[in-house]
């Protein structure tokens, strides 16, 4: 694996650590959803977040966040 691969994994655990630590901290979809958002900007560059969910038993996708 070279050098940038290995950044590029690095910065990938970091989020998902980053991310878990924030999910953690409120019960609060809207806030974890916008500090989902704000990690994000760091590594992925993005013009919005959209969050959804599927329900098998109806076969909907709902937009839980934009």
């Amino acid at each position: 694996m070279n050098p940038h691969e290995l950044e590029r994994k690095a910065q990938i655990v970091e989020l998902l650590l980053d991310a878990a630590q924030a999910l953690g901290e409120t019960l609060d979809p809207d806030r974890t959803y916008d500090r989902f958002h704000e990690l994000l900007a760091d590594v992925i560059p993005h013009d919005g977040v959209v969050v959804s969910s599927y329900d098998p038993a109806d076969g909907l996708i709902r937009c839980e966040y934009a």
